[in-house]
């Protein structure tokens, strides 16, 4: 495009000079047809030539499954309808591949009369740390167990530490020895069944595995979940041994006898047994107590279970769901078993006491927190984040250094330092979506590129939002360049409607961003930044967090270790 195409815009030099150096994509629209498009729009689309680009229209760059939704939100614009400025779709670029993209739409008024402006940014990068997140969230690297993950050609596309260790024991080196050898007809049946898993057991070298295998149908993935079982067919084989002794007294007992092992699978049941829970003679024989127990109690089953492996005999009782849908509430009389020190299993007198029990037991279910999970999620999305921009990895780090010793220095409760924790190592995630040549310009920023800036905590809010922490991670995110005053964005919110966690971090935030280097100045030092706290405390600043930050580096309890970068 001839750079006189764009004299009929007001301050035709500025927006020409600004547009044509700006990281962002922006095309400028009249009637379907492209007026003005700067150079990092040609290059999102893939277009060396800008004719060649001009001459097609703007619909050409949205992905064809994306078109009638496009053409409909620019209708509404140009009929003055209100339609969210900002919105996300696919992009398809000159050699027919496509990129998620996110659209911002404005109409301008130019001299020779209105255009639409579109502000166009690549969100592959967003993307993929969203999809991390979940993924994370729902298979952790530091599980225990061996997991492999498989798709539907049969290609493995994620084991995780465990697996390698188990292998590395067995002397093999191929966590393909865990997949089924057919594979295609495990999908069909996963595929028939209502629950979508299948159980097998496998023996490789001396150990014999379980096997729990199912669909990931988000990731078109098949799972599996080894469990080393070998310990456990071994006790089972002990019990059966010493069962022989107490059959034939135990099947003529009124009352219910059962022998489960260490993982409360029943080994052995009498008919008695097979009557309280509600099944046929011998059906019960290999099932799980977990299958028949309540939710509610299911907890109380697995701390007895605990504690018969320490030795100790118990008596409970819990209520058990049979398969025809009625409830019984049963007192079990539970006493371990051991053979050479070794907890291989429980013998069980179990007496149904449904008719003298009408009032439920209340208990207290504690969920233990997946903090390895967890932190396995958080180290990844500041790891994404270190590899676009070293300095802002840096800043992360030495600003929750401080908001550790913050929160300490306030007194904070632990289950709010380790939520504030989290949200310190996340504070700039958001910036994951700010292009690196702003981010790593050597030169003084523009209003304008500091402004894109400032979308991080938005940004970092929507990566953060659908993450189920057990504190505000992403309210904090949001909140951590509000002031008192309300002067900060992205919001502007006043001292009562911003969160505490968030007025510790702007004030970590400042001070670090201060007292080091970045690549467009150098630091302005510890005194200048520790000023600027004492100076504002109250008008931008938490007064309480000022004075336990002054507290800290005048006591020289804190300080902040070489800037790394």
């Amino acid at each position: 495009m001839d750079d006189n195409n764009l004299e009929s815009m007001d301050h035709r030099i500025d927006l020409q000079g600004f547009f044509n150096g700006a990281p962002v994509a922006v095309v400028v629209v009249r009637d379907e047809k492209k007026i003005y498009v700067n150079p990092a729009c040609l290059k999102l689309f893939g277009f060396a030539d800008p004719e060649e680009f001009n001459s097609r229209p703007i619909i050409k760059q949205v992905a064809p499954q994306c078109r009638d939704q496009f053409l409909e939100r620019t209708r509404k614009i140009e009929a003055g309808e209100t339609v969210s400025d900002i919105y996300e779709t696919t992009g398809q670029r000159q050699d027919g591949t496509q990129m998620p993209i996110r659209i911002e739409t404005g109409k301008v008024e130019l001299q020779d009369g209105p255009a639409l402006a579109y502000y166009i940014s690549d969100i592959t990068a967003y993307k993929t740390a969203e999809e991390k997140i979940h993924r994370l969230a729902s298979f952790p690297e530091l599980a225990p167990i061996p997991i492999v993950e498989v798709n539907f050609a049969g290609k493995i596309v994620y084991h995780n530490q465990a697996t390698q260790t188990t292998l590395g024991r067995l002397g093999l080196d191929d966590p393909a020895v865990f997949l089924p050898a057919d594979l295609a007809n495990i999908l069909t049946a996963l595929e028939m069944t209502n629950e979508g898993t299948l159980y097998r057991e496998v023996a490789l070298k001396d150990r014999i595995f379980a096997e729990d295998i199912f669909l990931a149908l988000k990731f078109r993935t098949v799972r599996i979940y080894i469990y080393d079982i070998t310990e456990r067919m071994w006790a089972q084989q002990e019990l059966k041994k010493s069962e022989e002794n107490y059959r034939e007294l135990i099947e003529n007992l009124g009352e219910g006898v059962g022998i489960v092992d260490p993982e409360e699978r029943f080994i052995f049941t009498n008919p008695a047994l097979d009557q309280i829970f509600g099944v046929n003679i011998g059906e019960l024989t290999g099932r799980r107590l977990n299958e028949f127990v309540t939710p509610e109690t299911m907890d109380a089953v697995r701390q007895q279970t605990d504690r018969r492996s320490r030795g100790e005999r118990d008596s409970y009782e819990i209520d058990i769901q049979t398969p025809a849908g009625g409830k019984r509430h049963i007192l079990v009389s539970a006493t371990p078993k051991f053979v050479q020190e070794k907890f291989i299993g429980t013998l069980a007198i179990i007496h149904d006491i449904t008719d003298r029990r009408h009032a439920i037991e209340e208990l207290t279910q504690s969920y233990q927190k997946l903090n390895r999970a967890m932190d396995q999620t958080i180290n990844a999305l500041a790891t994404t984040l270190g590899k676009r921009d070293p300095y802002t990895s840096s800043h992360q780090q030495r600003v929750t250094k401080l908001v550790m010793a913050l929160a300490k220095q306030l007194n904070l409760a632990a289950e709010q330092i380790a939520g504030i924790r989290v949200a310190s190592i996340l504070h700039d995630i958001g910036k994951i979506y700010v292009p690196s040549e702003i981010l790593s310009k050597p030169t003084s920023l523009t209003e304008a590129e500091f402004n894109i800036i400032k979308t991080h905590s938005q940004a970092g809010f929507d990566i953060l939002q659908g993450v189920e922490f057990p504190w505000p991670i992403a309210q904090i995110v949001l909140q951590h360049h509000e002031k008192l005053d309300g002067s900060g964005y992205p919001n502007g919110l006043t001292d009562d409607k911003i969160l505490y966690e968030a007025k510790i971090i702007m004030v970590a935030d400042v001070v670090e961003a201060l007292s080091s280097d970045r690549p467009y100045r150098p630091a302005f030092g510890i005194d200048a930044a520790l000023k600027e706290i004492a100076t504002n405390k109250g008008k931008y600043y938490e007064p309480t967090v000022v004075e336990a930050c002054l507290e800290l580096f005048r006591q020289k309890v804190f300080k902040f270790e070489e800037n790394p970068v």
